[in-house]
C-alpha cells in the first residue's frame, strides 16, 4: 500500500479562468460590502448572505475550489456575517 503525498494547489496547477475565479468572487464580496450602506432593498444580514452566496458561486462556477470546501467555508463565514 502505497502512501500518496497530496500537495497544495498552486497557481501554475490551476486553468486561467479558475485564476479568474481565484479574484473574482473576493472582488464581487468586497464591492458588494462597499455598497453595501447604499443599497435599501434587502436587510443589511440578506446583503451579507448575498455577497458570501456570490463569492461561494464564482469559486464554484469556474472550479476554483470544490464544492465540499466551498461550502464549508461558506458555513463558517456566516457564523461571523449575522
Amino acid at each position: 500500500m502505497s502512501s500518496a503525498v497530496q500537495h497544495p494547489v498552486t497557481t501554475e496547477d490551476r486553468s486561467g479562468y479558475q485564476n479568474v475565479g481565484m479574484i473574482l468572487g473576493p472582488a464581487i464580496f468586497a464591492i458588494m460590502m462597499a455598497f453595501s450602506g447604499m443599497q435599501t432593498v434587502m436587510d443589511p444580514v440578506a446583503w451579507k448572505t448575498a455577497a458570501v452566496g456570490l463569492w461561494m458561486a464564482a469559486w464554484w462556477a469556474t472550479e476554483t475550489a470544490s464544492a465540499l470546501s466551498v461550502g464549508s467555508w461558506c458555513h463558517a463565514r456566516s457564523c461571523q456575517c449575522g
